[in-house]
Parts: C-alpha cells; sequence; structure tokens
C-alpha cells in the first residue's frame, strides 16, 4: 500500500532545543501532544511540554510540582540499588514510581504552517494541585520517526484542512514535532468497501 501522507521535508519541525526552558536549571527534553489551530492568519500549535533538571554524572534528578504549585527536585544516587531506570519515562524508587519530566502547555504559531516561534511574552500554562504532581500530562485536541526520547511512537492530535489538503501536525518518538499532507481525495480513494457489512 502507498504512503499517503507526504511528510514535510522540513520535519522534525520543532526540536526540544527550538524551545527555551521554563525554569532556570531546567532542559526541554520531549514536545508532545501539537493540538492546531488557525487564527489571525497564522498556525498557531498547543504543545505539551516535558522538562527536568539538567542532570548531573552520578546523580538522577527529576522535578515534581508540590501542593502549592512550586517546582521541587527530587535527586538519588544513580547507582542506588533501589532505583530502576530500566524506562525512560518512569522512575522507580524503592517501590515508588516518579514520572521523569514535569509537563506544561505551550502555544507557539507560524506564518507559514513549518516554522513555529514563541509569541513574546507568552506564558505556559502549568498545572496546579495534588492532582497535577507532574504538571499536564495530556492535552491532545503512523510509526515513522523511530529514535528520540520514547521511539516507534507518534501521535496525530491535529489537523488542519484547505480545500483538499490536510496538514496533520503530530508528537514524533516522544520528542519532536513533526508534519504531513494528505489529500482527501486520495485518502477517500483510497478506501475499499467492507465485505458482509458490520457485525
Amino acid at each position: 500500500m502507498n504512503d499517503l501522507a507526504q511528510r514535510i521535508g522540513q520535519n522534525p519541525i520543532l526540536r526540544p532545543r527550538d524551545l527555551r526552558p521554563s525554569v532556570e536549571g531546567m532542559e526541554v527534553t520531549c514536545l508532545l501532544n501539537p493540538g492546531v489551530f488557525r487564527y489571525q492568519d497564522k498556525t498557531w500549535l498547543l504543545l505539551r511540554v516535558a522538562e527536568r533538571p539538567v542532570q548531573i554524572v552520578g546523580k538522577t534528578t527529576f522535578p515534581i510540582l508540590s501542593p502549592t504549585g512550586e517546582i521541587a527536585l527530587l535527586e538519588f544516587d544513580s547507582n542506588d540499588p533501589r532505583l530502576d531506570l530500566s524506562d525512560p519515562r518512569v522512575i522507580n524508587f524503592d517501590g515508588q514510581d516518579y514520572l521523569t519530566t514535569l509537563s506544561h502547555l505551550r502555544l507557539v504559531s507560524s506564518e507559514d504552517g513549518i516554522h513555529f516561534t514563541e509569541p513574546e511574552g507568552s506564558l505556559p500554562l502549568m498545572g496546579t494541585g495534588e492532582l497535577e504532581t507532574y504538571g499536564i500530562e495530556d492535552c491532545r485536541v503512523p510509526p515513522y520517526e523511530l529514535e528520540g526520547f520514547f521511539g516507534q511512537v507518534i501521535f496525530t492530535n491535529g489537523h488542519l484542512v484547505n480545500g483538499d489538503r490536510i496538514t496533520v501536525y503530530y508528537g514524533a518518538a516522544d520528542s519532536v514535532i513533526c508534519a504531513a499532507h494528505l489529500s482527501i481525495r486520495s485518502v477517500l480513494s483510497s478506501l475499499a468497501p467492507v465485505q458482509g457489512g458490520l457485525a
């Protein structure tokens, strides 16, 4: 079967290094779950941005939000036998699971739908309270990128329709944002009738 998606040649269109950390001492590690909309003749993405402290050799450090909304850092000796680092998304210490990053939402905009920047003075949307200990984890409004924070994963979250063209924005390999174009006509013509009807 032919691939109906025409991936944009500039992919990935956003990488963690393209955004500044929200707090000094943190680093952006993942860009995920882009929602998309048009406003004031621009394409806007609402991104989930995951950050963690800059790591120090021999230590494993990750952030959590306190009930008052303050960022607290938990730090462990990386050689501690009670520390399980087998999953890049979750750290287990002494039987307790912790996420490795703290997430929030950010807006970026683009004149051409490919080159995105953060608007001047834009502030992140942060979680608060005990249910947001790891920040805002999900803002959702096929595998191609195989390497990244967590490889062989993409999530389509938003699309724009312009005539026959659909532009799909998606998080790839749990680290970058990409885009692809599809033709509605081509997608519809590729569909085959279901034999025997629905069960």
